[in-house]
């Protein structure tokens, strides 16, 4: 669980640990043959009750690949320089109020020449090379690449036992206290609750849209920092079926 708030608190200091992991790509062939008869499995459990319905199936090829730590942190890195706002701004000698008289004669006494006191080597002067409020951090990643770094957070959350799978995400009367007494049944206090689908259920938007440490997303929009960052992941069965979908169609 530290690792990965680690991972998006400050992923550049994992930088050369998960130099250390990009060997594990050598292992494919001791992967591959243990996916022919490996099979994930976890509950079916009813959010309202949080009563086991059966065991449910997911696919290995997203819920149970390679540990890719880099791939993590490279996805991790995309993610938060895609969300710089880029805002940045100082101002040059130009836009500096004052400054607009020459302080002293060129000659006769004794000092330096100076032209302006807004003058960047000036106390109160501009600032040269500073930036400018318009930069622009965001860079491409190979759609690969994003998917398998969902597929590893994803089975980082399998393994550690913080994935659950859920029949749906209705709340009754759209209450947020009633979502309150479910997430307690469960032994949820930071969660990301995924509804299948393009848009979040509207029951659950209602109710669970001011409680601090609760996230929702729609299965369109899962990524991996939103997953690292709370300590469970809750699933809806069209969501699985969902992302298994478009990880398996983007890797194999």
């Amino acid at each position: 669980m530290s690792f990965c708030k680690a991972l998006v608190n400050h992923p550049l200091r994992l930088v050369s640990l998960c130099k250390g992991f990009s060997s594990i790509g050598s292992f494919s062939h001791i992967q591959k043959d243990w996916d022919e008869y490996y099979q994930p499995e976890t509950w079916l459990t009813s959010f309202e009750t949080g009563e086991r319905l059966g065991i449910f199936k997911l696919d290995n090829r997203v819920f149970s690949c390679s540990p890719r730590l880099d791939i993590l942190q490279r996805v991790v890195i995309w993610q938060l320089a895609k969300k710089r706002a880029g805002t940045a701004k100082v101002k040059t000698r130009g836009e500096v109020r004052g400054g607009g008289r020459k302080p002293w004669p060129q000659k006769g006494h004794g000092q330096a020449r100076q032209g302006s006191i807004r003058a960047p080597h000036w106390k109160g002067g501009g600032v040269v090379h500073g930036p400018r409020g318009n930069a622009d951090y965001s860079y491409t990643l190979p759609k690969k690449v994003k998917a398998l770094g969902l597929c590893t957070a994803l089975s980082v959350k399998y393994t550690q036992n913080d994935l659950m799978v859920v029949d749906d995400l209705t709340v009754n009367n759209n209450n947020t206290k009633n979502l309150l007494r479910i997430l307690d049944i469960h032994g949820l206090k930071s969660v990301l609750l995924v509804d299948g689908g393009d848009y979040v259920n509207m029951s659950i938007a209602m109710s669970g849209g001011n409680i601090p440490h609760v996230d929702l997303l729609p299965s369109t929009g899962l990524n991996v920092v939103s997953i690292l960052s709370r300590d469970k992941l809750v699933l809806t069965l069209g969501a699985v079926r969902m992302i298994e979908n478009r990880l398996c169609n983007l890797l194999y």
